[in-house]
């Protein structure tokens, strides 16, 4: 796999807090970080290590305090506008999964997945095929006319990255999405993740602090207190 050409980067990027009282909370502090094209990039740590602010940073959903975020290697702050732009921008080029998928409950499973492109104004039955085609990738086709309570937990999961990816985004941001899953649902969401990545030359970043499966990452990150302190190559 040719990881040449990152997708998204972060140069020197710091994320401060004033807290309550009067102290300063760095959650990200000097921060640099390339993501490339049909790479899994596991980020691990302890809980409040900068993790999912890393994440939110690179996913643009937070502003660094200091440093820029890159996308083919111009800065973002450059490539919109407005607000509007930068959520536009967001839909149709970053995909998010949270720990909880949060799949809209009064819709069905096709329904979640299609209205993440329908939102952008593909026609309801483009929209549709292309829900299909993902649930079938992730052997959830037999459940896309159920709604979120005849889900499992990995069920759910895998229809929140089939919406994640409708749009076909060049990045894919994950946090926590094993955490309530067994070890065997874990490998599965995992190599589903993996999938992604190399079918769709598709960067994708997971935040976690399971190593059950970190044999299937291409390079994992050791954070620590806000920063970077390992990285290694598989």
């Amino acid at each position: 796999m040719n990881f040449d050409t990152p997708v998204a980067q972060l140069s020197d990027g710091s994320v401060r807090y004033h807290a309550g009282d009067g102290s300063t909370v760095r959650a990200l502090d000097s921060v640099s970080l390339a993501l490339h094209a049909g790479e899994l990039v596991g980020i691990f740590g302890p809980s409040g290590c900068g993790k999912t602010t890393l994440l939110m940073v690179a996913g643009w959903l937070e502003n660094p305090t200091n440093g820029a975020v890159l996308f083919d290697g111009a800065p973002l702050a450059d490539l919109v506008a407005c607000e509007a732009d930068r959520r536009d921008f967001r839909r149709r080029n970053i995909g998010f999964v949270f720990q909880k998928p949060k799949l809209i409950p009064f819709l069905t499973a096709a329904d979640n997945v299609a209205l993440a492109t329908i939102i952008g104004g593909v026609p309801a039955c483009a929209a549709n095929r292309r829900a299909i085609e993902l649930l079938d990738l992730f052997d959830v086709i037999h459940r896309a006319a159920n709604h979120r309570t005849r889900l499992s937990g990995a069920e759910q999961q895998s229809v929140a990255v089939a919406r994640a990816l409708a749009n076909n985004p060049r990045l894919l941001l994950v946090d926590e999405p094993t955490a309530a899953l067994d070890s065997t649902r874990d490998r599965q969401a995992m190599e589903l993740l993996h999938s992604v990545a190399r079918s769709m030359a598709t960067s994708v970043a997971v935040v976690t602090h399971d190593t059950r499966s970190a044999d299937l990452f291409d390079r994992t990150l050791e954070m620590e207190g806000g920063r970077i302190m390992s990285e290694r190559r598989r």
